[in-house]
């Protein structure tokens, strides 16, 4: 598996990282990745590949769950340094919208003296919206979310995310600043982030 060419991982990582860096300042806001033509693994979306060469390096530790995990293993080692690591000790999580609850369970929640030692979860969904009618009539879960960076409430629709996840979500959640942060992509570039600081509600 070679290396991503097109990708600079100064200029390209600074412009990505500000745009995560946004959208978890404000959750529920939808932001967009400059589109790039990368050679992903199928089960790995852009966006989710783009956040991992922002966030992963020589010094942190991922793991990827679900179908060809391997093959998104060895990508993610050759284009980031990052490494592999079990799910209850990585620092990064990569898995699909419909993953087990029992994954969430077994990430890290980080400790009272530490509480930024937990892990962040990358979710990859099959569509963000901030209006449902852009989903075309397909399933999906309205997230509502409250606290710090939303002004009252800010809702915002996904399709292809379990309820399952988000209730597994919420119960890592209860001990903040303990927890797991949450940043969903999709095949669109677009991102969007649950921070473990904001209470979630869905409904379908």
């Amino acid at each position: 598996m070679q290396r991503e060419t097109v990708y600079d991982q100064v200029f390209d990582a600074q412009e990505h990282y500000r745009l995560l860096l946004d959208a978890m300042a404000r959750p529920g806001t939808i932001n967009v990745l400059p589109r790039m033509s990368l050679a992903t693994p199928p089960t790995l979306n852009g966006a989710a590949a783009l956040l991992g060469f922002a966030l992963l390096n020589a010094d942190v530790s991922f793991y990827a769950d679900g179908e060809a995990a391997d093959v998104v293993t060895r990508y993610l080692v050759v284009n980031t340094a990052a490494a592999p690591e079990s799910p209850d000790k990585a620092d990064f999580v990569f898995a699909a919208g419909t993953a087990s609850e029992a994954l969430l369970a077994d990430m890290k929640k980080g400790t009272l003296p530490y509480p930024d030692e937990g892990a962040t979860l990358i979710a990859g969904v099959e569509a963000l919206a901030s209006d449902a009618q852009a989903l075309g009539g397909k399933p999906y879960l309205a997230l509502t979310l409250e606290g710090p960076g939303v002004a009252g409430k800010r809702t915002f629709f996904v399709t292809g995310l379990s309820s399952g996840l988000i209730a597994a979500l919420q119960e890592c959640n209860l001990e903040f600043p303990l927890g797991v942060d949450l940043i969903l992509t999709d095949p669109d570039h677009r991102i969007a982030c649950i921070p473990r600081s904001n209470r979630v509600e869905w409904s379908m």
